[in-house]
């Protein structure tokens, strides 16, 4: 933002949709990017409840300035958080280390085209910063999640791994291999013994406070078979919660774009 604010009026005007395309932004061309944001920008969408910006709700707000049939440019696709500007949070008078890390969290940052990013920029106003306490409880639910997500997918690559062992003989030595690491093991029940004891792990981490699983009630934690056969389950649930895209972690957006042969890192 701080880069849109320092540039003039036709600079912005190139890198944002056409005025026939967006209407709205001839206003831009007349007033400059102050008078205009106080005129004519408008405020971000959030949960009413917590303050939390909807992110859905932005996507439309932002995408009802344009025509329907308009296609957003993307040369590269950008980062945007949800929750801006960053000193606001940096800055915070509670707690700013936690306050940053729900600003940077995945689920309040999306991916999206350049030029929607800069225009959503010009046309909305920054939310104002949640609650301490929505914030806390954010991050706190966030980890979990995250947590969730991470043992559920080590323990299916160790299953994955021990249904995939084959085994072959070496100098007279019964070898184990796996065909897609490469990794060789003498014994193939290793990967089973470290997939039960990953098992034994999120038990007694379940049963300290550290992992809550009360929203998923077909799991029966009482052994560690039942949790094994609960794992799809689990990664299916955590996974509705947290998008992957493209390496990152961050929710998932739909818009229609214009995307050249070669996309080029964000900067």
């Amino acid at each position: 933002m701080e880069n849109l604010e320092d540039a003039s009026t036709r600079d912005l005007l190139k890198i944002l949709p056409p005025v026939d395309q967006a209407p709205i932004l001839e206003k831009l061309a007349t007033l400059g990017l102050r008078r205009f944001r106080k005129e004519y920008a408008v405020d971000t969408p959030v949960n009413p409840e917590t303050g939390i910006v909807d992110h859905e709700a932005l996507i439309r707000l932002v995408g009802s300035f344009v025509l329907d049939s308009y296609q957003w440019k993307a040369p590269f696709f950008d980062e945007h958080h949800l929750h801006w500007y960053k000193n606001l949070y940096a800055n915070h008078k509670t707690n700013p280390a936690l306050a940053l890390e729900f600003r940077n969290q995945a689920t309040n940052k999306i991916w999206i085209p350049r030029q929607w990013h800069d225009t959503a920029h010009v046309l909305t106003l920054p939310s104002k910063v949640p609650e301490y306490e929505v914030m806390r409880d954010a991050v706190k639910d966030f980890r979990r999640k995250n947590y969730l997500y991470t043992i559920a997918t080590s323990a299916i690559e160790l299953r994955e791994r021990s249904l995939r062992m084959k085994q072959y003989e070496s100098k007279g030595d019964v070898m184990y291999i796996d065909p897609v690491t490469k990794r060789v093991t003498h014994d193939e029940g290793s990967y089973n013994r470290r997939r039960e004891d990953f098992i034994h792990v999120i038990e007694r981490h379940h049963r300290k406070g550290l992992l809550d699983l009360s929203e998923l009630s077909s799991i029966d934690l009482r052994d560690a078979s039942s949790i094994e056969a609960a794992l799809p389950e689990i990664q299916e649930y955590v996974g509705s919660a947290i998008v992957r895209v493209k390496g990152h972690t961050a929710r998932k957006v739909d818009l229609l774009i214009d995307r050249p042969d070669i996309l080029e890192p964000a900067a």
